[in-house]
């Protein structure tokens, strides 16, 4: 399946511009705040700047804290992968440059803060209206949140980070970026709130390899949900179902509800999750694109009964001089 010629750019500090890398590896999940990136480089790089081509030491000239923007694609159809800012530079050999989204700003400002009564939507406008007014970070709030009061919630002087993470610890709140009619987009919500469009995968057609793909029958689905409710007089409710000897999952939810609800909502995520289908990683070419949230159709040409809608929470997509891959992870069928 010839696609084209693969190209890569990365712009550093909105000035270097190298188009290519010795490897780069960029991981996008539902399951992690910040979204990552790594690219490894020759110590010394050849830059293009206008008709003059030299050769610099680019590891004097970039730092921690520098804007970076990875784009990729085939011929000259290419997409932005990944934007963000350099944490960290290993002077290895090749240079290692370790990235992290937009969300890299939320570990530059601490926040010492209560809130009393306070919609989980005024928390969390309240960090992007601080570090927009700091920082210049632009950033639009999810509208899809879950509305809940918070009767006290404190910043104890720790960065954003720190507060997204304790709002994913203690009420199962994920948090990381998304882009909404390419606005970005801080995402608070429910684990598997988040879906976006859909990709199609033909095994052996669109796919590489599909080695690391299980499908699992009925037999292998067994599950137990612990439920914890956060109810809006502050107080939590805790219930269990289940099989006893299967898989822990923990389903978290909102507002006023009954007994009967919230054994209701532990039963649909176990039969979400029990539903029989795939779950593991394929590995493709960077077309057709994909990204956490996506629903993956997959079809077998020799097991057609097992095609099926599954959930993407995990992207890893690999640029170097092998070509350029990713690797989608499907958690359950839909």
């Amino acid at each position: 399946m010839y696609l084209g010629q693969l190209k890569a750019k990365v712009t550093i500090a909105d000035k270097y511009v190298l188009n290519g890398v010795h490897s780069c590896e960029i991981k996008r999940s539902v399951h992690q705040i910040v979204q990552t990136a790594k690219i490894e480089l020759p110590l010394s790089v050849v830059m293009q700047n206008y008709d003059l081509r030299k050769q610099i030491n680019l590891s004097g000239l970039i730092k921690e804290g520098d804007s970076i923007k990875i784009e990729a694609g085939y011929d000259n159809v290419t997409r932005l992968e990944f934007e963000g800012y350099i944490k960290r530079i290993n002077y290895t050999i090749p240079l290692s440059i370790e990235c992290e989204d937009e969300l890299y700003l939320f570990r530059k400002m601490n926040f010492k803060k209560s809130f009393n009564d306070a919609p989980l939507k005024d928390i969390i406008q309240y960090i992007i209206d601080e570090l927009k007014k700091q920082m210049g970070l632009q950033l639009e709030v999810y509208k899809g949140m879950p509305e809940f009061p918070f009767k006290n919630f404190l910043m104890k002087n720790g960065n954003g980070i720190d507060v997204l993470q304790e709002l994913k610890d203690k009420y199962g709140l994920n948090s990381y970026l998304i882009s909404v009619d390419g606005v970005k987009t801080l995402y608070v919500g429910l684990m598997y709130g988040y879906k976006t469009t859909n990709v199609k995968y033909v095994f052996n057609r669109n796919t590489i390899a599909t080695s690391d793909l299980k499908y699992n029958g009925f037999e292998n689905r067994r599950y137990k949900a612990t439920i914890k409710n956060f109810n809006p007089d502050g107080t939590t409710t805790t219930l269990e179902t289940g099989d006893k000897d299967g898989e822990q999952t923990n389903v978290y939810w909102f507002g006023s509800h009954t007994i009967d609800e919230l054994r209701h909502f532990a039963e649909a995520q176990i039969q979400m999750f029990g539903m029989p289908g795939y779950k593991g990683s394929i590995d493709t070419f960077l077309t057709p694109s994909v990204e956490p949230g996506m629903i993956a159709n997959l079809s077998d040409p020799q097991f057609p009964d097992r095609d099926g809608n599954h959930y993407v929470g995990t992207v890893t997509t690999t640029i170097g001089s092998g070509g350029g891959r990713r690797k989608p992870e499907v958690d359950f069928k839909v």
